[in-house]
């Protein structure tokens, strides 16, 4: 997602078109990122911390972290790295924490152009934190430079202590799977991730929000942002590498002096101390 008033102060368009063509590339996100900053006497960014950054560009090659008993640290994530201590050598990227009061404030003081943006974001995060962007066609939606990812998702589970375990999966079948429950979920503006009820009813394909003024967001999700991301095979340490790679993100927002070569290498350390039956190439 972007912000249309500051991509059109410093990019000179908030047409989502020109932006994509402007940012074929995470290289050429960066050297406009140097111009904006400098521009805006030092206080405008590309995006709000490091963190986001790195986890949306490791998500986007749609390689495996593990290969049978290999995690394949440096061909799956190296770039992630080099990239991330691109952006914060070059002011590209604020400081600020992902999921923090300051990073949630964000979305309304005008200080960043670019956000990740989920299905779920608009309703959840864009629209509680900028109260002024209500009707004032604030935000646009684009397509990412050299791609957009799958990042993380929302599971809906029965406990084992549930008293009416039947009753649960009801629930669970009509708010993932069932067309009454798309109907739901598209009247908060969001999605399932079922096909059929978009079979069974196109037009709920299709929402927009008071914040993004004109542009259907459902459908440029479901027909335009969905089909062309590469999804990685999971694994079932992959949280252990996740959780990994965020502690050395926060190592490198902290420390600037530390590059990406030294962030690989400890993340090797680390991962061969937690996952120590695997090789770590």
């Amino acid at each position: 997602a972007y912000r249309k008033d500051l991509a059109k102060e410093y990019l000179g368009t908030d047409d989502r078109e020109e932006l994509e063509k402007m940012f074929p590339t995470w290289e050429s996100f960066v050297e406009k990122g140097k111009e904006v900053y400098e521009k805006s006497g030092n206080k405008v960014y590309m995006w709000p911390g490091i963190a986001d950054a790195q986890q949306f560009i490791r998500e986007q090659s749609g390689l495996s972290w593990i290969e049978g008993d290999t995690i394949k640290a440096t061909e799956a994530l190296k770039k992630s790295l080099d990239l991330a201590c691109q952006f914060r050598d070059n002011n590209v990227v604020d400081k600020l924490e992902a999921w923090t009061p300051a990073w949630y404030a964000s979305f309304g003081e005008g200080n960043h152009i670019f956000a990740g943006c989920a299905t779920w974001s608009v309703p959840f995060t864009i629209e509680p934190n900028d109260p002024d962007g209500k009707g004032a066609d604030h935000w646009g939606l684009m397509n990412a430079p050299e791609g957009n990812i799958s990042w993380g998702g929302t599971t809906l589970g029965i406990s084992k202590t549930c008293k009416d375990k039947a009753l649960a999966w009801e629930f669970i079948k009509f708010a993932t799977l069932s067309t009454e429950g798309a109907e739901a979920l598209n009247s908060m503006g969001n999605l399932t991730s079922a096909k059929k009820p978009y079979e069974e009813k196109p037009e709920l394909k299709s929402y927009k929000s008071e914040w993004f003024g004109d542009q259907d967001l459902g459908k440029m999700f479901l027909e335009e942002i969905v089909p062309g991301i590469k999804v990685r095979q999971m694994n079932l340490d992959d949280n252990v590498i996740h959780e990994t790679l965020n502690l050395i993100t926060t190592s490198l927002n902290n420390d600037r002096s530390m590059t990406s070569d030294q962030a690989l290498e400890q993340l090797k350390e680390e991962l061969s101390m937690k996952l120590p039956d695997y090789t770590i190439e």
